[in-house]
């Protein structure tokens, strides 16, 4: 079996306190946004990150992506689209974070979602 190695604590503190920036620019800016995928799973289960985790997740509505860029500053600048989560037709790109050495060091990813109504409950009767 391939054994990864676990990122250090480190990392997912960083990648907190990025959260936590990201979270503090676009509630200032009214963009509303939510964590999903290994983000939200770690969140409720872990109560905090899966331990293999190595980056964020998070999705908000593809209407609010510009403003958002606008909200985060040079990492919005840094947003790179265009392709999709895999086989789900959602479209997604990556915000990236440089280091003090000017390097590439953590990455969000971003899930674009198209504003819907909601839509009326089903009922579906038993056999009973």
């Amino acid at each position: 079996a391939i054994r990864r190695a676990l990122p250090p604590p480190s990392l997912q503190q960083r990648l907190l306190a990025m959260l936590q920036a990201i979270d503090e620019r676009l509630e200032k800016a009214g963009i509303t946004y939510w964590v999903t995928g290994g983000t939200l799973l770690g969140a409720i289960r872990h109560g905090g990150f899966i331990p293999h985790d190595d980056d964020l997740d998070i999705e908000l509505l593809e209407e609010d992506l510009p403003r958002a860029q606008v909200a985060l500053g040079s990492v919005g600048e840094s947003f790179r689209g265009g392709g999709e989560w895999t086989g789900s037709g959602v479209p997604m790109g990556r915000f990236f974070f440089w280091g003090q050495d000017g390097r590439f060091s953590e990455s969000v990813d971003v899930f674009l979602r198209k504003a819907r109504p909601l839509q009326e409950l089903s009922e579906f009767p038993s056999e009973e």
